[in-house]
């Protein structure tokens, strides 16, 4: 029995290829498409300038800086300026800046990856990575650079975190720990909270 490789593939490989994958790429896209969006993730991650670090900051979300911002909209009901519509307010903010960090950045992150060009092995500008068409294929990578660039067989790789071809299957953020999520709504306290806020916790 022979021997199979097994590659294991990371966004370098993209990269060597010449494939515009890296974060930085993905931050210049949605400050093209979606500015609020771009100015919702630099204000509530913390991230690095580059980006390289948005997924593991997804995990480390501040919600408190999310309570902080949102509480500008809690106006007294005792207030003059008090009108019904603005019972809302504070939640319909929470809303925006967490549907922004979880479907609204998911869904751009897919639609960025299907707009990526992959070239064809004769397109590469670069020298092709010397590789076993018979190998097994590991990839954290979202492109199909393997099938497509390189004509490996779709059924020898594994996208672990999905694949461009199909944008339902695509992972992004990882490292998230339900139990160190502090609970917003102790029971504790909850009697006294003012309905509003105990709405918003819930939705963060």
């Amino acid at each position: 029995m022979n021997a199979q490789t097994l590659y294991i593939i990371g966004n370098g490989f993209d990269m060597h290829n010449r494939i515009s994958t890296s974060y930085a790429n993905f931050r210049d896209y949605l400050k093209n498409v979606d500015f609020l969006l771009f100015d919702t993730v630099e204000k509530f991650l913390e991230i690095d300038e580059d980006w390289c670090t948005l997924e593991a900051a997804l995990a480390e979300l501040d919600v408190y800086a999310i309570i902080d911002d949102a509480s500008m909209f809690l106006m007294s009901y005792g207030s003059d300026d008090w009108k019904e519509s603005a019972h809302h307010d504070y939640e319909w903010r929470v809303k925006e800046i967490v549907s922004g960090l979880s479907e609204k950045l998911h869904q751009h992150f897919c639609d960025w990856i299907q707009s990526i060009t992959i070239p064809s092995k004769e397109m590469l500008s670069s020298t092709p990575v010397p590789i076993d068409p018979e190998g097994k294929f590991l990839t954290f990578n979202y492109t199909d650079t393997l099938s497509y660039t390189y004509g490996i067989n779709i059924e020898r790789v594994n996208h672990i975190h999905g694949v461009m071809s199909e944008p339902t299957s695509i992972v992004l953020g990882h490292a998230w720990n339900p139990e160190e999520v502090p609970d917003l709504n102790d029971v504790s306290e909850s009697e006294n909270m003012d309905t509003r806020v105990y709405d918003g916790n819930k939705t963060i």
